[in-house]
């Protein structure tokens, strides 16, 4: 629009220039008219007269018919060189409303051509009859205008989707995750490149075939049901994680989405978009091991023995069975570690958590504390007691240990403490069993003792012992 402006406001201002016979006034009026033209599409340049309402720019329409009808009557300036209005006007209604608007002035125009044939003044017939002239030309204007703007939004549309489609394919065709589309009998419609990155296929060869071919066979009855589920219902989503079979034979762990756009016109399948976490995975184990197992020994930690305590503790309080925690500790470690050094230690801690496994039941748990401290978990125990695994483990321990040439002999002090009800922690459990082992060191080590509730007792009055005594030391 503001374009239309500048082009016919220029152009009044060179017709003035070159009218010939025109008089001063003449060419004043019609260079004013050009500037005005000119000034307002210099606003319009800068004004969102698209989001306009329709009314505003159809009302310029009678505005230009009064303003020519006023402006021929008032002056005796020519009524054609006052055809800018309608130019202007009608330009703004095909630039800013859709083809045909500018049809609704056609009665405009006939009554323009009637009015003359009922009026003797002359220049009112003139100035109505310039708009017989001017208006057919200007409709043509105004629906050309309407007809190419129509045309570039649609090509300016088309080439909108054209890009977003070619970004589309270039962000699945490199995409890290792979998609797929299935048909509803499960058959690969469609698998983006990524594939051969992932598992090692080209995308290709897998149109037309089985969705579940690649599938781990302990994972399939999963993924068909989870696939049923979806099938079933529109817009249904599930997600899941399973195993598929690289091109190498390995079997690499994916999460999946799925999802059902069978009434998707543009997709008609089910989409799988899934990438592969087995390097997650493994780093979760890894991760995991290192939280609850002793880096040494390889044994469980202190934390993945309580955990495990726990649930033998919350076993007993729905089944009647019984259980036990040895509590272990080397005799003199020490000595050897000063002696020949951790490294060394470190080797001899590393047998004899070998040789506790070799001692204890495969449902059992035998757990490395700390330094020389070990702990033995025995569940559901049966013909097996507590004391019989206590004499094994003493006698697996006090067998040589050979380590750098040397023959070593070592002791260790058990204390035993029986688990038949759920009354008391983990917590208490592990001191009633650290209380049982020290009482084994006391009556001469390479023993165990049963905990008695005694112990507990002399335990806490050696405690209040000690605080009678440091209280004493601290007074003058």
């Amino acid at each position: 629009m503001a374009a239309a402006l500048f082009l016919s406001g220029g152009l009044g201002s060179f017709v003035s220039a070159l009218l010939p016979g025109a008089a001063g006034l003449d060419r004043l009026a019609i260079m004013a008219v050009s500037l005005v033209g000119i000034g307002v599409g210099v606003v319009v340049w800068y004004l969102p007269w698209e989001r306009w309402p329709r009314g505003v720019s159809l009302w310029l329409v009678p505005i230009a018919f009064a303003l020519i009808a006023v402006g021929n009557h008032f002056t005796d300036a020519e009524p054609y060189r006052y055809g800018i209005y309608f130019v202007a006007a009608f330009t703004w209604i095909g630039l800013a409303h859709p083809r045909r608007t500018s049809l609704a002035f056609i009665p405009l125009l006939v009554v323009a051509y009637l009015v003359p044939l009922f009026t003797t003044d002359s220049l009112t017939a003139a100035s109505l009859g310039s708009l017989v002239i001017v208006g057919p030309i200007c409709v043509a204007v105004g629906e050309s205008i309407a007809w190419v703007s129509a045309r570039l939004h649609v090509a300016e549309t088309e080439l909108r989707e054209i890009a977003s489609d070619a970004r589309f394919r270039s962000l699945v065709q490199n995409a890290s995750d792979v998609i797929l589309i299935l048909s509803p009998d499960l058959i690969i419609r469609y698998e983006t490149p990524s594939i051969e990155r992932v598992l090692g296929y080209r995308a290709e060869d897998r149109v037309g075939r089985s969705a579940l071919e690649l599938v781990h066979p302990a994972d399939l009855a999963h993924v068909r049901s989870a696939l049923a589920r979806v099938s079933s219902q529109t817009g249904a989503e599930e997600r899941l994680e399973f195993r598929l079979r690289h091109v190498n034979g390995a079997w690499h762990v994916i999460r999946a989405t799925m999802k059902n756009l069978l009434a998707d016109l543009h997709v008609d399948g089910i989409v799988i978009n899934y990438q592969d976490i087995t390097d997650q995975k493994v780093l979760e184990r890894r991760l995991k091991q290192q939280a609850f197992t002793d880096v040494v020994t390889g044994l469980p930690n202190r934390a993945l023995f309580v955990d495990r305590l726990d649930h033998a503790l919350a076993r007993l309080a729905r089944q009647r069975s019984a259980a036990a925690v040895l509590f272990i500790d080397l005799d003199d470690f020490k000595t050897i570690n000063d002696s020949l050094g951790h490294a060394c230690g470190d080797r001899l801690l590393v047998e004899v958590a070998d040789r506790l496994r070799g001692c204890v039941r495969s449902s059992d748990t035998a757990a490395r504390f700390g330094g020389d401290e070990f702990a033995v978990l025995l569940e559901d125990l049966g013909s097996t007691t507590a004391t019989e695994t206590a004499t094994r483990i003493l006698a697996a321990l006090a067998e040589p240990f050979l380590l750098e040439g040397l023959q070593l002999s070592i002791q260790a002090s058990i204390g035993i403490v029986m688990v038949d009800s759920p009354a008391k922690s983990s917590a208490d459990l592990l001191r009633d069993a650290d209380l049982a082992m020290y009482r084994a060191k006391e009556r001469g080590k390479g023993r165990y003792e049963l905990f008695q509730p005694q112990l507990e007792r002399m335990a806490d009055d050696r405690l209040r012992a000690r605080a009678r005594v440091e209280r004493a030391l601290e007074r003058p």
